[in-house]
């Protein structure tokens, strides 16, 4: 309500968002979602297969662990030794982790190389230049919730979703501030449906992430289900071309100039 009253119009990147404010009497126009507009020019499968060496055999998995320093404690471990035990089921399964931050590259490598796993640790400062090229060859993901799942799905690649807090902050948003939420993926969000698997606190160990990620990794009806789910996506978040319509709507708002 805050928000409504100190603002002359919103411009909504999700649909959800735009009738949430709507209908609390917002100026509101949807203009799509930005990531949308990264789709252009992506390199194919196969050119980018080629370019990081993999051969025919080998699967690619993709972690993305965190983006903040306190997702390392909670995420990593579990999502790293789910990598290890995916690798010990899946010969020929190679491991890549684009590094969030310079500062997360050395606790990485560490617990990485704790839990067992083969992995290439992409320093942050190539991380952002080489996603467009690992997404389009990775076979699966495993990653934390937030705009990283709306990018990957974005870009075809099937994921299993974690996330973990504290156990007294778990408490406080479930008891005190009565926090629920029907999924916490931005994907499953947007749809509306469990699309994507999500392992939240208590839920998430190695053994049910790799419960989650082997259908996702060798059961085609199991892809092709995500394929379905990321297409009708693309068609709720929008069209490619965002910024016309938001800079249209700003255009649109602002006061109409006195001619001198």
């Amino acid at each position: 309500t805050r928000l409504i009253g100190f603002t002359d119009r919103i411009l909504a990147i999700f649909p959800e968002e735009a009738r949430f404010y709507g209908d609390r009497g917002a100026q509101v126009t949807w203009v799509g979602h930005p990531l949308l507009d990264t789709l252009a020019d992506l390199p194919s499968r196969e050119a980018s297969r080629a370019q990081l060496g993999l051969q025919a055999h080998e699967r690619l998995l993709l972690l993305f662990p965190a983006s903040r320093k306190q997702e390392l404690r909670y995420l990593l471990p579990p999502l790293a030794a789910a990598a290890a035990a995916l690798q010990r089921r899946c010969p020929g399964l190679r491991v890549v982790v684009p590094a969030g931050q310079a500062s997360f590259e050395p606790v990485l490598a560490e617990v990485l190389q704790a839990a067992g796993v083969k992995a290439e640790v992409v320093p942050a400062d190539q991380a952002d230049q080489q996603r467009p090229l690992l997404c389009a060859a990775a076979d699966l993901a495993l990653t934390k919730s937030g705009t990283v799942n709306l990018e990957l799905a974005l870009r075809g690649v099937p994921q299993v979703v974690a996330y973990r807090v504290s156990r007294p902050t778990a408490w406080v948003a479930r008891h005190l501030l009565k926090f629920e939420v029907a999924h916490i993926s931005p994907v499953n969000l947007v749809l509306q449906e469990r699309l994507l698997p999500e392992l939240l606190q208590d839920q998430l160990t190695a053994e049910s992430v790799v419960d989650e990620a082997m259908p996702l990794l060798n059961n085609p009806q199991a892809r092709e289900r995500v394929a379905d789910g990321y297409v009708r996506l693309r068609d709720a978040l929008g069209r490619q071309g965002v910024t016309h319509p938001a800079a249209a709507a700003i255009l649109d708002a602002l006061p109409p100039t006195s001619s001198a």
